[in-house]
């Protein structure tokens, strides 16, 4: 998800009108009990679990929730804190302000109606909670505590005669929502992120079963939709002088000012999967869809001009995994955005947002996007090697990836990369990833509190038609169904596992047989976070057993450096 589709061999075809969309979506169907007869709502059941590695803090939050009201909803999140004072309390504040939402009726209901619009609202104001825990906490502490109008974030300072210090620190945060027990989707800022596995149980033996192509759509993109009608060229010309940059700064931050509190649902309009609209724009068999902007919640109005995507950022619309020419399969299915340093997509974001003022960095991002190397000099972070290079005949197009990183920050070999605030930037800052709630001083820099938000076919995942991969275990037997697995961890977990070896950890004929047949799913208005002694239930066990197993992984890849690590799993099953 980090990659962008392959770039058109003619540069004026990076923009693609909604109408030029593939139809490849448009037979996902929304399975649903009460509609005509189709199949059973889904049963969940989930269990959570969490380490505190080795530091002296654990800042990992984890929840799980279903609807009192037994609409077949629940919702299950992971949050990550970073920030060596408030990390903790930022992940704590993001968790209790998700439950807290959510227990207002009001928004469940229209959490199930217009998904997108609903997750909008609740990230932003979970992020502005963040920042309110923030003020109220230093302030309770003795802090005096400055609010900057330019950008929105925090100082502080013991006493008046004092400099002002920079407030750092913010959360990941990814959810995976069962909206009426139909309609799986998920939505994330930073890197906790999510995998769903297919396991077909035939008896006593359970073996995996790849996944579907293009079983997966993106429905929105909250931070970048409203960029895909910039004129790059003019942006980037702009950004290019020092008046043009404070024109644009000052045009960014009166735009931060003016969303708080106002998230509008016309900004975002997003494809649903229950809509025809739904396409991949890395199709190339061109077929009929209506605009990608037509969601549940906003019927298509003949005199609405039809959308145009740049295909340089998220398209709403396209779907993965994209067909690979040599017919590989996976074993699992990445269930979330990647938010990396890495990623152009996030690159062509951040430009667009903030330029680079420099005419040295001209078609870069204001925010440098480099590859974290300790020792590298008395610049800090920003002397670190940049991640891309730009084409200079047209530095429009999308940038080549370096590859040049200093050191691997997991066991799948991907680089340790951060963005950081410029050299001249009145207070350094650094983060892992370009997403986040809180960090609100890279928040001025581009850095967004907005999810991008995907769904699943569920009629898809659940065919169980599909080749099966190698038995894991169990014994010949004669019934068969299909079970979805759900893991949603914080990067202490991903760091290190490849990816198909977790998700085949968790594949275990005893506890499938459990959770399929024997034990109840969650219950109405259950509520599970770490903060409450876990049930000893069979899920439980392997959500343990798993951490445990990481743990032991944490100690050997990282010492005493083992970060915090949680994980949610969780299966689905008809």
């Amino acid at each position: 998800l980090a990659h962008p589709p392959s770039p058109p061999p003619e540069h004026d075809q990076d923009r693609c009108t909604a109408t030029k969309l593939s139809a490849a979506m448009a037979a996902m169907e929304v399975s649903s009990a009460a509609n005509d007869g189709g199949p059973a709502a889904l049963q969940l059941t989930a269990a959570g679990a969490t380490d505190i590695g080795g530091g002296r803090e654990n800042q990992d939050m984890w929840l799980s929730w279903t609807d009192p009201a037994g609409s077949g909803t629940a919702v299950l999140g992971v949050l990550d804190g970073h920030g060596r004072d408030i990390g903790r309390l930022a992940a704590l504040t993001g968790r209790d302000h998700i439950l807290q939402w959510l227990s207002d009726s009001g928004n469940v209901k229209v959490l199930r109606e217009s998904p997108v619009e609903s997750l909008g609202q609740l990230f932003e104001s979970t992020h502005l909670a963040i920042k309110e825990r923030f003020r109220v906490s230093l302030v309770e502490q003795g802090w005096q505590v400055e609010e900057v109008e330019e950008g929105g974030y925090l100082l502080k300072r013991r006493h008046a005669h004092l400099p002002w210090i920079c407030v750092h620190g913010g959360s990941s945060c990814s959810l995976v929502l069962l909206l009426d027990g139909t309609r799986l989707l998920s939505a994330n800022v930073g890197d906790s992120s999510v995998l769903l596995g297919r396991i077909r149980r035939t008896g006593g033996v359970c073996e995996t079963l790849p996944i579907p192509e293009n079983c997966m759509i993106r429905l929105a993109d909250l931070a970048s939709e409203h960029l895909h009608d910039a004129d790059i060229n003019q942006l980037l010309d702009g950004g290019a002088t020092s008046s043009g940059s404070k024109k644009r700064s000052r045009a960014f931050l009166s735009m931060l000012a003016s969303r708080e509190n106002s998230y509008s649902s016309e900004e975002y309009a997003a494809p649903s999967l229950s809509t025809p609209a739904v396409a991949s724009a890395t199709t190339s068999s061109a077929a009929s869809a209506l605009p990608a902007s037509i969601s549940p919640e906003a019927p298509p109005s003949p005199s609405k001009p039809v959308a145009v995507y740049d295909r340089r950022l998220p398209v709403p619309g396209e779907t993965f995994p994209t067909p690979t020419p040599a017919g590989a399969t996976s074993s699992y299915l990445l269930f979330c955005a990647e938010h990396s340093p890495e990623s152009p997509l996030e690159f062509e974001r951040l430009r667009r947002v903030r330029p680079a003022s420099s005419r040295e960095r001209r078609g870069h991002p204001e925010l440098l996007m480099v590859y974290d190397s300790p020792g590298h000099g008395g610049g800090g972070k920003a002397a670190c090697p940049p991640i891309f290079e730009l084409n200079p005949a047209d530095i429009s197009q999308l940038p080549t990836v370096l590859n040049k990183g200093r050191y691997y920050k997991n066991v799948r070999s991907e680089w340790a990369s951060l963005i950081s605030t410029p050299r001249p930037a009145r207070f350094q800052d650094a983060l892992a990833f370009t997403r986040s709630l809180g960090d609100l001083h890279l928040q001025s820099y581009g850095v967004s509190y907005l999810p991008e938000v995907f769904e699943v076919d569920l009629a898809a995942l659940f065919s169980s038609s599909t080749s099966p991969a190698t038995p894991m275990d169990g014994s010949p037997g004669e019934r068969e169904s299909v079970v979805l697995s759900l893991l949603a961890c914080t990067d202490g977990v991903w760091d290190n596992w490849k990816f198909e070896d977790c998700i085949n950890y968790v594949v275990d004929s005893n506890v499938l047989a459990a959770v399929h047949e024997s034990e109840p799913p969650l219950a109405p208005g259950a509520v599970l976070t770490g903060d409450v002694p876990p049930v000893g239930s069979t899920i439980q066990s392997a959500v343990d057993r798993l951490i445990a197993e990481n743990a032991r992984l944490s100690r050997r890849n990282f010492g005493s450096s083992a970060d915090n690590a949680t994980a949610i799993l969780a299966y689905l099953w008809r």
